[in-house]
C-alpha cells in the first residue's frame, strides 16, 4: 500500500471524506525530481477506491474525490479541485484549481483541466497538451483532444469533436455533430445533431 485513510475526516456534499497519509516515499512523473514523501499528508478520499494504491497517482491539497470517481496511473488532483460520480482521471491527466470532473466524464492521458473548468457528462479530454481552463466546460459526449484548448467561457457540448491545435474561447458555443480541428472559435458554432436523449447538451 502506497496510502492510508487517515482519522481526520470532513463532510463535503452529504459525504463523510477522509484525509489520506502517503506510507512511503511517491516519486511524482509529472514533476521532475518531486516526491511525495512517507508521512506526507495529502488530499481528501471517501474510500480507498478513489485512488488507486498503484503508480505515482496522488491526491494534493484540499482536493476531494469521492462516489465512484477514480484517480490512476500517474494522474494528479491539486488544489481545491474534485472528482465525483463516476468520473476517471488517469495515466499523466491533472486537475488543478477549482476545477471540477464528473458524471462519466474521462480525462486521460497528459490533458489538463484547471482554473473553474468543468468536465462533466460522458465528456472525454485527451492527448498532448490538451487544456480546459479558466471558466470553460466541456459536457454532453463531447470530446477534445490532440493539443487543443478551451478556455474563457467557452462550451462544447452535444457530440462535438475539438481536436488538431483548435482553440476555443471567449464565449463560443461548440455543439451538435461539429468537428473542429486546428481553428481558433470565439463565436457560437453548431451542427445539428437528433439524439435519442436529452442529456447529450
Amino acid at each position: 500500500m502506497k496510502y492510508e485513510l487517515t482519522d481526520e475526516t470532513m463532510k463535503f456534499n452529504g459525504r463523510t471524506l477522509h484525509r489520506i497519509r502517503a506510507l512511503e516515499d511517491i516519486p511524482l512523473a509529472q514533476m521532475v525530481n518531486v516526491i511525495i514523501p512517507a508521512g506526507s499528508l495529502g488530499g481528501w478520499v471517501e474510500t480507498e477506491k478513489n485512488l488507486s494504491q498503484y503508480g505515482g497517482a496522488w491526491i494534493a491539497g484540499e482536493a476531494k474525490v469521492f462516489d465512484s470517481a477514480l484517480i490512476s496511473d500517474n494522474a494528479l488532483l491539486l488544489d481545491n479541485a474534485f472528482v465525483c460520480d463516476n468520473a476517471w482521471v488517469s495515466d499523466n491527466a491533472m486537475i488543478a484549481g477549482d476545477a471540477q470532473v464528473s458524471g462519466n466524464a474521462w480525462v486521460y492521458e497528459s490533458a489538463k483541466v484547471r482554473d473553474n473548468a468543468i468536465v462533466a457528462q460522458h465528456a472525454k479530454v485527451y492527448g498532448m497538451l490538451t487544456v480546459i481552463r479558466d471558466s470553460a466546460c466541456v459536457r454532453g459526449y463531447a470530446n477534445v483532444y490532440d493539443f487543443s484548448t478551451v478556455k474563457q467561457h467557452a462550451q462544447v457540448f452535444g457530440y462535438a469533436h475539438v481536436y488538431g491545435t483548435a482553440e476555443i474561447g471567449g464565449c463560443a458555443e461548440v455543439g451538435g455533430n461539429t468537428v473542429i480541428k486546428g481553428l481558433k472559435l470565439s463565436e457560437p458554432v453548431f451542427k445539428p445533431h437528433h439524439p435519442k436523449n436529452n442529456d447529450a447538451r
